[in-house]
């Protein structure tokens, strides 16, 4: 049964739920990245939803091989945000411009990524989370409020944010942008929660690839972990410190006009619908974020 939530927001206040996360149309798979999906099709609380098409989340590029460079092509992105350190760009390189051309924006979340030391066996992961993410409005500051612009522009959509596992510093940024969109507490922290299988398949794959990372990763479990309840408590903490992510977003320098161009870029009509027919903004029938059938893929050159 999908979890319901009041959402509270400057033009509204009504209870809503979706079973839209497990969506059939949601995941993008490819071979080497794992946690990569749309974010289309979340309700709203003033009756819109989400725009399909236009607005991805992922983990990070420098794992994307050959055989999955056209069916990212295939999405006419035309922005592509980086959220991880410099030394993680800097050591493991970034979105193949050089094969797919994109707008490039490295939007650092943090200079350095969470020490492991501070994982012990009496760490709660929902609390660490949420308190790390909470950190992360002020790391983040000038990256979330870049990101925020950026995104508010028709011009440079479709577009995908991302950091190395797709769960963290995605995971903020999705939830303010969700959240500034209208999208419940539950739908957001649902969309989160579609990590934890994410992080499966990752540590599977760092098993096979690299056996002592997944040892270390093993020791360290709640950096994997994708509890709903840290993304609840994140934003409980942000209504706490700031009002509302309104608020936030103006504490960051990020006025009413650019949170109103976001809406009107990222947001499809109210949903309306016909006997037997999809809502609006759903996908058309056949075209499905499944695996596609690629001709022969570009040559990587690397």
């Amino acid at each position: 049964m999908p979890s319901v939530a009041v959402v509270s927001l400057p033009w509204a206040a009504v209870v809503t739920s979706s079973p839209l996360p497990s969506h059939p149309d949601r995941r993008l798979l490819l071979e080497k990245l794992f946690n990569f999906r749309d974010l289309g099709g979340y309700p709203t609380a003033d009756g819109r939803q989400v725009r399909w098409r236009t607005l991805y989340r992922s983990d990070g590029f420098h794992r994307l091989g050959v055989d999955d460079l056209q069916a990212v092509a295939d999405l006419g992105l035309k922005t592509v945000l980086d959220l991880r350190t410099p030394r993680e760009v800097e050591e493991w390189g970034r979105f193949p411009v050089e094969h797919i051309p994109v707008e490039f924006l490295h939007l650092p979340f943090m200079e350095t990524t969470w020490d492991p030391a501070t994982i012990t066996a009496e760490t709660v992961a929902h609390e660490f989370l949420a308190a790390r993410y909470l950190d992360m409005l002020e790391t983040g500051a000038v990256a979330i409020a870049r990101g925020l612009r950026t995104l508010a522009d028709p011009v440079r959509c479709p577009a995908v944010f991302h950091c190395a596992v797709g769960k963290d510093r995605t995971g903020v940024m999705a939830a303010v942008v969700l959240a500034l969109l209208g999208v419940s507490d539950a739908d957001i922290a649902d969309d989160y929660g579609l990590s934890a299988e994410a992080m499966e398949r990752f540590t599977a794959w760092v098993k096979d690839t690299d056996p002592e990372a997944a040892e270390s990763m093993a020791r360290h479990a709640a950096f994997l972990s994708a509890p709903p309840e840290a993304v609840h408590g994140f934003l409980d903490g942000v209504r706490e410190r700031y009002d509302s992510i309104e608020g936030y977003v103006a504490s960051i320098g990020v006025d009413p006009a650019v949170v109103g161009r976001l809406r009107a870029n990222l947001l499809a009509p109210p949903i309306s619908r016909r006997p037997g027919s999809p809502p609006t903004g759903a996908w058309p029938p056949g075209q499905r974020h499944t695996r596609p059938r690629l001709p022969a893929p570009r040559p990587a050159g690397r």
